[in-house]
């Protein structure tokens, strides 16, 4: 569905948003 794929798109996100912060 189009729902899980915006998920996963956001999650990606966040994961480089935390990478970026920690750095």
């Amino acid at each position: 569905m189009v729902y899980i794929e915006i998920i996963h798109f956001i999650v990606l996100i966040e994961k480089r948003s935390e990478n970026s912060f920690k750095m």
